[in-house]
């Protein structure tokens, strides 16, 4: 890579082959024409490294289905089956959860390791098991119900579900709608 006193030092190799006096008198104008020129290069070189001069770049993630995230007050045990009932916009569903299958639900179910984890628009998920369900679209109310073996566990009802753009590829790359809610697992 050319260095701004290297570029220097062959306009002036070549100035003194040429017997052009004027070339090594650094007040001159071309001087000056040639630290314009250097400072030049050097902005378009680290504008280059910076993958572009648009002043960032956009990652490609994508977004998630469109839906809301209803999160567990506690993960619970992924060795067991839970049965949820989701009823969004008037629009009922009833579903079978466990570790390895979501069947007929009208979302998916949210699985956490032992590892912190958040949802997309910043909502802490409890680690180690079934933390949530993501209602898929983008519905204005849901009503889950939770159930383990007949035993009720939970019910949560959100009326007015406030959705918001999260740019999860980047300042100026678009946004993602979604939405979380928290819902009460004694």
């Amino acid at each position: 890579m050319l260095m701004p006193h290297n570029i220097t030092f062959l306009v002036r190799r070549r100035c003194q082959m040429s017997n052009n006096c004027a070339c090594d008198d650094r007040s001159s104008h071309r001087t000056r024409r040639l630290r314009a020129f250097e400072l030049m290069l050097i902005g378009a070189a680290l504008c280059a490294g910076a993958h572009g001069c648009s002043g960032h770049s956009c990652k490609e993630i994508g977004c998630p289905p469109p839906g809301v995230d209803v999160v567990f007050s506690r993960a619970l045990d992924s060795t067991r089956t839970y049965a949820v009932s989701v009823v969004a916009d008037g629009i009922a569903s009833t579903c079978t959860v466990t570790s390895h299958s979501t069947k007929g639900c009208a979302g998916a179910a949210i699985w956490t390791s032992s590892q912190p984890a958040m949802t997309l628009t910043g909502q802490r998920l409890q680690p180690g098991g079934f933390a949530g369900l993501r209602v898929f679209g983008d519905p204005s109310s849901v009503t889950l119900t939770l159930s383990d073996n007949a035993n009720i566990l939970g019910t949560g009802k959100f009326d007015s579900i406030g959705y918001t753009g999260v740019a999860i590829n980047g300042p100026g790359c678009g946004a993602c709608s979604s939405a979380s809610v928290s819902m009460n697992v004694p």
